[in-house]
């Protein structure tokens, strides 16, 4: 989301909704923040306090999506005069090609993947450009599929055979 504007194709396994392993929603308890805490900064906790770690993978029955686009839509945008602590204006992932999965079945339960895909339909990604698919079985095993080849042919479209390579066309570089 942060450089939308240069990258138009995503291809995630796994992944959490931007900003929500440091946001706190209404079911988090808080924690004593201490230099063992995981989670060190956390958006909405009272000084000295902090999170669970990892609640977005295992409790994703508490994330507001809602909460984390109206974060987002906080951050300031850049432009020609910032380089930095800035993200690209979000019309830049209306027309991306993003690519979700859930791999890991034990890790991220429910639906931990699938509030990746709410925040970006709330962010003006198009439906039909983006992509789940859920690998994990509900006894925990996974399904056998290519999560990668999938993924490369709903970000570039149907993918010619490998070419064959060339020794004599390697090339040393520093």
């Amino acid at each position: 989301m942060s450089f939308s504007k240069h990258i138009k194709g995503l291809c995630v396994q796994d992944g959490q909704p931007y900003g929500c392993a440091a946001t706190r929603f209404a079911g988090d308890a808080l924690l004593p923040q201490t230099k063992e805490s995981s989670v060190p900064h956390c958006i909405g906790c009272p000084t000295n306090t902090t999170i669970m770690y990892d609640h977005c993978k295992s409790h994703a029955h508490w994330v507001n999506t809602t909460q984390l686009v109206e974060n987002a839509h906080a951050l300031p945008t850049c432009s020609k005069d910032t380089e930095w602590d800035c993200v690209d204006d979000f019309d830049g992932l209306k027309d991306a090609k993003i690519y979700l999965a859930r791999t890991e079945c034990r890790t991220y339960t429910g639906n931990a993947v699938e509030n990746t895909k709410d925040v970006y339909e709330k962010l003006g990604t198009n439906s039909t450009g983006i992509q789940y698919f859920d690998k994990c079985n509900p006894d925990g095993s996974r399904k056998l599929n290519d999560t990668n080849l999938m993924c490369l042919e709903h970000t570039y479209g149907p993918l010619k055979p490998p070419g064959k390579s060339d020794i004599l066309n390697l090339s040393l570089f520093d």
